[in-house]
């Protein structure tokens, strides 16, 4: 069981939708050493919205719009999964879903903190309520946006597409097994581990 299952106070109506598609499915444990870590846009604004909005914070309308009505760059997604070796969404968050990528694949996956796309209000908005930048970009979800891991080779084909590219993949610590594997933040050249914390389902609510 998985996809839209939840626990909450109020009774709601939840439609699924079945179908078929035309591809191979893109899994998250196809990762390979070498291959780029590519998102499909900007990261944090959805959780930023949330957080003012619960908190009754003024915030930039962009940030209440990723929350309320997020929109995604189909077409991006569609030329960038023809590539893909592995993928996933980030709706429970960067950390969590990442680190998922690195256990299910069994290899190290390093995010360049300086690369990560964040609107840059977000530092300023963050610093005046006493929020931690780092925890919201990572762990707070919400966004509506892909992340997948593709060959270097497709570098610049998937930049002139329009995808951002933040991080890298690796064998892990222990070579091919699990040992070492999980999410690594490469922060001004001192590299850390970064917990699979983020949404869990009948956990978090």
């Amino acid at each position: 069981v998985g996809g839209d299952t939840n626990k909450g106070k109020e009774f709601c109506y939840s439609a699924a939708v079945f179908g078929e598609i035309p591809f191979k499915p893109l899994l998250r444990k196809n990762a390979v050493a070498g291959d780029l870590l590519v998102l499909t846009g900007e990261i944090g604004s959805a959780a930023a919205g949330l957080f003012c909005a619960l908190n009754k914070k003024k915030c930039p309308k962009k940030f209440l719009q990723a929350q309320n009505t997020p929109q995604i760059n189909f077409e991006l997604c569609k030329k960038l999964i023809a590539v893909a070796s592995a993928g996933v969404d980030l709706s429970d968050g960067l950390g969590k879903e990442l680190n998922d990528v690195a256990r299910q694949s069994r290899k190290m996956l390093v995010v360049e903190w300086e690369k990560l796309p964040f609107d840059k209000r977000l530092p300023v908005l963050c610093k005046k309520n006493n929020w931690n930048l780092e925890d919201l970009l990572f762990h707070r979800g919400e966004d509506y946006q892909i992340v997948y891991a593709i060959p270097a080779s497709k570098e610049r084909f998937a930049r002139s597409a329009g995808g951002i590219v933040f991080g890298r993949v690796f064998e892990s610590a222990g070579g091919k097994g699990a040992d070492g594997a999980g999410l690594f933040l490469e922060k001004k050249g001192v590299l850390s581990g970064i917990n699979a914390k983020g949404y869990e389902h009948f956990k978090s609510n």
